[in-house]
């Protein structure tokens, strides 16, 4: 989704090589090390000395969105109960479980929610100033939510109304976002902007949802105030590197391949590895060949899958890939012995055979003649 809109520059050797295998399997684990032992040693590439494997993954892990989801329902239920304390107190743990995550459609509209509550609380409370700024952020978020004549009442519906109103009449204003890594996605109320530092213009004065991510790295949540009237607002956000960053590199690698991220995830890595060409050595099943992606500094594809089913070859043709020489021919996987069709002619030459002589011993000839040791009989 993001591919199509960054461009890295980088300076760095461009044949530096690192080998990721996309799973801990054998197979496929031992495959990417004889490949990154015959690049090193025949063609004389820089190839990290190591293969990356994927460390522990919490792709599709959904505790915190189930967390904010029932923050939320608890925080509806103090409402009702018109506890104002606590209802503020809830919907601050639903922001805080989701803005970590609002590149996450569910976790962006769960937010929004929130947001809406927490206006028509402040309401409640007859704080109209606190419950515009609410209103306004939600409509940033969720512009196409319009509220429910049943559920909402009429002096609601109307402050939520004149809430955008006003965002859409004020002049709008700009924020520079300054941001490390340089690779490293901008997420602006749940919405992508930008790979890398940039310049958001067209935002609404109020507070505004950023979100910063990067592969290796863990992703930071922050709310900042956009003031609007053709002012540029700020914001700098350095990311801290997460535990086990490579294996971590490497399990964000092996979920993003063949997706639609696979590009954007790829030069993030490839940034945190200092400009490194990546190989991914991945297999579709464990009786399947392994194959070989190139991905390059900017996490494009260099050529097509390569068939890992000999190192020495694969090699010769990923290194002609990056150094502009003549390919060798791909080689077809070879079949298993089971598989050709000259063995099972043998086997059935030799059942037939059996099957024949079998007939023949198994008949009662009387014409048979019976051979002893010293005549015939």
């Amino acid at each position: 989704m993001l591919g199509a809109i960054f461009t890295i520059t980088l300076i760095a050797d461009p044949l530096a090589i690192q080998v990721i295998a996309t799973n801990h399997g054998l197979p496929v684990v031992s495959a990417a090390q004889k490949l990154r032992a015959q690049l090193a040693t025949d063609f004389g590439l820089q190839v990290n000395s190591q293969v990356l494997v994927p460390g522990p993954s919490t792709a599709g892990s959904s505790a915190w969105l189930d967390k904010a989801a029932e923050s939320l329902e608890q925080a509806q239920q103090s409402y009702a109960r018109l506890e104002s304390g606590p209802t503020l107190a809830l919907l601050l743990e639903v922001e805080e479980a989701t803005k970590s995550h609002i590149d996450d459609t569910e976790a962006a509209l769960l937010l929004a929610k929130a947001l809406r509550l927490r206006g028509l609380t402040y309401l409640f409370m007859e704080k109209s100033q606190d419950a515009t700024a609410a209103f306004t952020t939600a409509h940033f978020i969720d512009g196409e939510f319009s509220p429910d004549a049943d559920q909402w009442p009429p002096e609601a519906r109307l402050a939520y109304a004149d809430a955008g109103a006003q965002s859409r009449q004020q002049a709008a204003g700009s924020l520079s976002i300054h941001v490390q890594p340089g690779a490293a996605a901008v997420w602006v109320d749940g919405k992508p902007v930008s790979i890398g530092s940039t310049t958001v213009t067209d935002l609404g004065a109020g507070a505004h949802y950023l979100l910063i991510t990067s592969a290796g790295y863990e992703p930071m949540g922050a709310v900042v105030s956009v003031r609007g009237n053709a002012m540029l607002d700020q914001a700098s956000i350095f990311l801290e590197t997460a535990d086990d960053k490579m294996g971590l590199l490497a399990s964000a690698l092996a979920e993003a391949v063949d997706g639609p991220r696979e590009q954007l995830i790829a030069a993030q890595v490839a940034a945190v590895l200092e400009g490194t060409h990546l190989l991914v050595v991945q297999s579709q099943s464990v009786t399947s060949p392994a194959s070989v992606i190139v991905l390059d500094l900017h996490g494009r594809r260099v050529g097509g899958a390569v068939p890992l089913v000999e190192a020495t070859v694969a090699a010769q043709h990923i290194a002609g890939l990056l150094l502009g020489q003549p390919l060798p021919p791909p080689v077809a996987p070879a079949k298993p012995w089971y598989g050709r069709w000259y063995t099972w002619v043998a086997v059935g030459t030799v059942v037939a055979g059996g099957v024949v002589l079998g007939v023949l011993l198994g008949q009662d000839n009387p014409d048979r003649i019976s051979f002893h040791l010293g005549g015939v009989q």
